[in-house]
């Protein structure tokens, strides 16, 4: 599967920081922990997890309901032996202007019979 992932800046409206824990750290590395935290419950096919983290973050995944049921089905069909993975994950850009710039960030994630 592949999806856009977080769509940050004003344009967007979605400006989402995790402070004060993340001080220091760059606005686009944040976004990819932000994002990465959303992904790792994909491959572990958390539908639960996943729905929090959406609940919690809001962050702005297109594809996060297609990816919420086809993480349903597979809660569904447990005696399933998959395995996923990332296999790329980028953003279009660094965010380096919070007030003008934006980011959209990409992921595809691999799911096969183990």
């Amino acid at each position: 599967m592949s999806s856009d992932f977080c769509h940050w800046g004003s344009r967007f409206d979605y400006i989402y920081l995790r402070e004060p824990s993340n001080k220091g750290k760059s606005i686009s590395t944040q976004i990819e922990e932000l994002d990465k935290e959303g992904i790792k419950h994909i491959v572990n096919h958390d539908v639960d997890a996943f729905t929090e983290y959406l609940k919690g973050t809001e962050n702005t995944i297109c594809g996060r309901h297609p990816i919420s049921v086809l993480l349903q089905c597979l809660k569904e069909q447990n005696n399933l032996e998959l395995e996923s993975e990332l296999v790329r994950y980028d953003q279009s850009g660094k965010i380096k202007n919070p007030m003008r710039d934006t980011s959209v960030s990409y992921a595809s994630i691999v799911t096969r019979q183990e």
